[in-house]
């Protein structure tokens, strides 16, 4: 399979492509696409890396810095990338090093970018469900969060995110 044609591309069979990578070169392709100037091809590798990281993975310690890197970001795209595919690994991390970041995670709540923000909040349940010995901080932080200028759409998320939770 010719990923880097596919990428090229709309992605119209995600779930086939993302079983079919297996290859440790071809998730490096992944990951190195997700800070190409080509908007689709970085998209598609965002999207083919959300689906692998949905599920257990082995390699999540070898691109365990290079995601955490990404929550510092000074483009907002990257940290959306960074919060979205760390709270899928949360199922993989057996070291529990998220407890690490849990905060430098949780301040991407309050993101000067309304939808990293929401990023955020619409990604944490995963962490919550994945990381029980975090819920309780996760579900305190969501409810004192202030809801900012888009009350309506931030309290939605969070009613959502403490649902799936609870």
């Amino acid at each position: 399979m010719d990923i880097p044609e596919i990428l090229k591309n709309k992605i119209n069979n995600l779930d086939e492509i993302a079983k079919s990578i297996t290859e440790e070169s071809q998730l490096g392709l992944l990951f190195d696409g997700l800070t190409s100037k080509d908007d689709k091809y970085r998209y598609n590798c965002f999207l083919l890396l959300g689906k692998i990281s949905s599920v257990k993975v082995s390699w999540i310690y070898d691109k365990w810095d290079f995601l955490v890197n990404l929550l510092d970001s000074v483009n907002s795209y990257q940290r959306n990338i960074g919060l979205v595919l760390l709270a899928n690994l949360s199922l993989s991390d057996t070291e529990n090093k998220f407890e690490n970041i849990i905060d430098k995670y949780l301040s991407h709540c309050n993101d000067e970018k309304f939808i990293t923000q929401r990023q955020c909040i619409q990604n944490v349940w995963k962490i919550a469900l994945n990381k029980p010995d975090l819920k309780d901080k996760i579900v305190n932080y969501l409810k004192r969060l202030d809801y900012g200028k888009h009350s309506n759409l931030i309290e939605m998320d969070i009613q959502n995110a403490l649902k799936k939770i609870n």
